[in-house]
């Protein structure tokens, strides 16, 4: 079965601590060391490198991603970039942006709706969300929000992580940042699936 991985830099996995050997060479583990995802998983993954692996034998479902006793890398898929992961974080970073338009526009504010609509980089995004967060009225938590997705992301300090923070707040921001809503699991889970289409497109996978 093929399917894919994200592993850090030195062909490790962090979740599981799997230090993969070189593509080609087969891997044997009795656990659930290795671990690959199709690529619609791929979003809650993220890390510095992505492989695509040959897994052998069983390989059992763990919900968001495949286990199997013997596995390989087969190729690195060389689309994953520092760069794409940028890019990733700034769509992010617009998605809850525009909610936080949606929200302020809702609620009479035009004129910071617009401003806030202009802002097309992500750090003017997180300038006028962090101005705007910081005044008063309901959507200045949607407004922060999206200033937040920018300043973990830039906190996270690595690009790949980054995009993986900027994915889960920028996910949390249009379910309605509220955990114990109803609907919101859903529609937190329609946003990863959102993000999970626009990487699976723009990786070609």
């Amino acid at each position: 079965m093929r399917a894919y991985s994200f592993l850090s830099a030195e062909a490790t996995s962090y979740l599981t601590g799997l230090r993969w050997p070189s593509a080609g060479t087969w891997v044997e583990r009795d656990d659930e060391a290795i671990r690959a995802s199709d690529a619609d998983q791929l979003v809650w993954w993220l890390d510095d490198e992505l492989w695509e692996v040959e897994l052998d034998g069983e390989v059992r479902d763990l919900g968001r991603a495949f286990t199997a006793r013997r596995a390989r890398l087969v190729r690195r898929v060389e689309e994953w970039t520092d760069a794409v992961a940028e890019e990733f974080v700034l769509i992010c970073a617009r998605r809850a942006r525009d909610r936080a338009v949606e929200q302020l526009a809702g609620r009479g504010r035009a004129a910071d709706a617009a401003a806030l609509a202009a802002a097309n980089d992500v750090e003017s995004i997180e300038r006028i969300a962090a101005r705007l967060a910081a005044s008063e009225g309901a959507a200045r938590i949607s407004a922060g929000l999206a200033a937040d997705v920018v300043l973990y992301a830039r906190d996270a300090r690595v690009a790949s992580r980054a995009a993986g923070v900027a994915a889960y707040v920028a996910a949390f921001s249009l379910a309605g940042a509220d955990k114990t809503a109803p609907g919101y699991s859903e529609r937190f889970e329609a946003e990863r699936s959102w993000q999970a289409a626009w990487l699976k497109e723009r990786l070609r996978l």
